[in-house]
């Protein structure tokens, strides 16, 4: 009889912190990142808001799985900033500036061991919006590009909360 209550009640708990609180907004990431003949499902997103240069940014970052946060944490209390947060996973990260609200400063994708990055670039297009502490938007390359002689490209659409490091 122990037993099957301390199962139930373990099941309950699972049931209630797995759902997460009541009316609260979980974070939604779904893509692809392909390379070469490689293709990566971006399925978790991170969002936070940034000081770079003095300037502030909003950084998007996509990846297969959660990434680890404790180097971001680390990294803002030491320098006040993600300086020292680079994260080894395949990822696509999505720097907006803050003083156009959902504008792409720059674009940097991390695979194969190697950065691709994009500032400016035309080929990749940009929907998104940043209001009331949320990142949502879909991002994506009109044509492959090459990194390391193969071809790349990617697609992702993210609706998440910013976190504070």
């Amino acid at each position: 009889m122990k037993l099957c209550f301390t199962a139930l009640c373990t099941t309950a708990l699972l049931g209630y912190f797995g759902a997460g609180i009541a009316g609260e907004k979980k974070s939604e990431a779904n893509g692809t990142l392909t390379l070469g003949d490689k293709t990566i499902k971006l399925a978790s997103a991170l969002a936070y808001e940034n000081k770079s240069n003095s300037r502030k940014e909003t950084v998007v970052i996509l990846s297969e799985k959660p990434l680890d946060t404790t180097k971001l944490k680390q990294s803002f209390k030491k320098n006040g900033n993600d300086d020292d947060f680079n994260p080894s996973e395949t990822h696509v990260k999505l720097t907006f500036d803050d003083r156009d609200r959902g504008e792409l400063s720059q674009l940097t994708i991390s695979a194969a061991g190697g950065v691709f990055l994009r500032s400016g670039d035309r080929n990749i297009k940009v929907a998104a919006t940043i209001k009331d502490g949320v990142a949502k938007g879909k991002a994506f390359m009109q044509k492959a590009d090459k990194f390391r002689e193969q071809p790349i490209t990617f697609e992702v659409t993210f609706d998440v909360k910013l976190t504070k490091p």
